[in-house]
């Protein structure tokens, strides 16, 4: 799924990699994040809290991986 027009997944992808402390690395915050865009993000329409959301969603995803 292409990321929402006017969101900037930049932000949150380098505080999920400052949060993650070397427990993971950028390629694995990517995929989270895509995941996570296509399967609770992909039908949203109107996309203005979506970058809390996601990295919410984001920060559960990778604290549950081991």
């Amino acid at each position: 799924m292409p990321v929402p027009p006017n969101l900037d997944l930049e932000p949150i992808r380098q505080a999920l990699l400052r949060e993650a402390q070397g427990r993971a690395n950028m390629q694995q915050i990517d995929r989270v994040l895509q995941d996570l865009l296509e399967r609770e993000f992909g039908d949203v329409r109107v996309p203005t809290f979506v970058p809390i959301f996601l990295l919410r969603a984001a920060r559960d995803s990778l604290r549950e991986r081991p």
